[in-house]
């Protein structure tokens, strides 16, 4: 027998299998044939290439999408957003008056407070050679726009909490639903 061949562990028959160290001498009656022959002899092909897929490669992992999906529907909130087909249909009818008041109220905020603000204070600081305005107007815009989105949410009060409890819920199923599409059945 070759050194690059070792026998087979089925009948005996010497396959082509290079194994490190020496070789294990054939035993009596044992015939020399390659392994893609004993292969094909004992076993169909079918059940070889499962056999060996199922050896040499485990099954793919599940993308990181269908996973984190999997992982919200688990989600006692989600998973009754989705049971129940959360929707927008609150959003059918004209809202109230202190409801528009107060989200114009808290969006004035997000303005008076935000980038744009304290951006404008720095500009017209550098302009007229004043540090002071920027150092003490950015702080002050900062907490009036606090002041102005406070005044927003209580005007606007539990409705928008209402709202925005339905916005997200509806969010949620949407998102679920678009991360376990195409997604393979869990085993």
């Amino acid at each position: 027998m070759d050194q690059g061949q070792s026998l087979c562990p089925l009948r005996g028959c010497a396959a082509a299998v290079s194994t490190p160290g020496p070789r294990p001498a054939m035993p009596s009656g044992a015939t020399t044939r390659s392994a893609a022959t004993c292969r094909a002899r004992y076993f169909p092909e079918e059940f070889y290439r499962y056999m060996f897929r199922t050896v040499s490669s485990p099954a793919p992992k599940p993308k990181l999408r269908h996973r984190l999906g999997r992982w919200l529907s688990r989600r006692e909130y989600v998973a009754d957003a989705m049971k129940e087909q959360a929707d927008l249909s609150a959003f059918d009818h004209k809202p109230s008056g202190p409801l528009v008041v107060g989200l114009v109220l808290i969006v004035l905020s997000l303005v008076v407070g935000g980038w744009p603000t304290i951006a404008l204070l720095g500009v017209l600081a550098a302009w007229f050679g004043e540090p002071l305005l920027f150092v003490i107007g950015g702080p002050v815009a900062y907490g009036v726009s606090w002041g102005i989105w406070g005044l927003g949410m209580l005007i606007s009060g539990k409705e928008s909490m209402k709202y925005g409890n339905m916005f997200t819920r509806w969010g949620a199923r949407k998102l679920t639903e678009r991360l376990l599409r195409d997604a393979p059945e869990p085993p």
